[in-house]
């Protein structure tokens, strides 16, 4: 055990842990994999409670993740759970809720017939 690295430090490394390689299965053409990880860091992130930020990136990346296997509805509504939870926390200036608005804005347009893809620059 880490000195002075409390159970919720714990959980954290765990939870970032589980998103990084989770964005590594992805990349080796695994989503269903990578959305599990993802799913399993998030759970953490909300058993803690608080990181609205952070549930923000991980909603990022699942987004991203379905978004790049055709289920534009479900990456839509990730997309749009990330949004939600930076509202009031992070301005709409800075480059993540740059990032995830385009997510969202793309898979609305995909829905649409227009053919876009998500902004894996903050998938990791």
């Amino acid at each position: 055990m880490l000195s002075g690295c409390s159970g919720r430090c714990r959980t954290l490394r765990t939870a970032a842990c589980l998103w990084r390689e989770g964005m590594l299965h992805l990349a080796k053409n695994d989503p269903v994999k990578a959305e599990a990880m993802q799913r399993q860091a998030l759970d953490l992130i909300r058993g803690i409670g608080g990181f609205s930020v952070l549930q923000a990136r991980i909603h990022n990346n699942i987004g991203v993740i379905l978004s790049c296997a055709g289920r534009n509805t479900e990456a839509n509504r990730e997309f749009a759970t990330a949004l939600d939870l930076l509202h009031g926390r992070v301005a709409p200036e800075t480059g993540l809720h740059t990032v995830i608005a385009k997510n969202y804005r793309s898979t609305l347009a995909s829905q649409h017939g227009e053919s876009t893809q998500p902004d894996m620059a903050l998938a990791i």
